[in-house]
């Protein structure tokens, strides 16, 4: 989230610069350097238009993907819930995994 704000706030700090010269150019009358800073604010205001629609979309081995439609054609579900309910459960079992014992230790008593 860090990154994205940053970024943001750089690009937003940068086209207020460019709209800046862009009057100075216009004011100046030189229609050239008008285009370039318009063109420069244009792509600015479309990378902070593309900030705003990040997406948290998790590839997946084809065979999972054939799993989950498979799965969603027998119980009627859409594949995005039968998605959400493997990840949420295979979430709670690395929650509930104990952690490995390290190499070396005894237990119950053993020596």
């Amino acid at each position: 989230m860090r990154v994205v704000w940053t970024t943001r706030t750089l690009l937003t700090t940068s086209a207020m610069v460019t709209v800046i010269a862009a009057i100075d150019a216009a004011l100046g009358r030189s229609w050239d350097l008008v285009t370039i800073t318009g063109l420069a604010l244009v792509l600015q205001v479309v990378g902070l238009a593309g900030l705003g629609r990040r997406d948290s979309r998790v590839g997946l081995r084809p065979d999972l993907i054939r799993w989950l439609h498979e799965r969603a054609a027998v119980t009627g579900e859409s594949v995005e819930t039968i998605a959400d309910r493997a990840v949420s459960t295979f979430r709670a079992d690395l929650d509930d995994a104990q952690p490995p014992e390290e190499i070396g230790t005894t237990t119950g008593g053993e020596a």
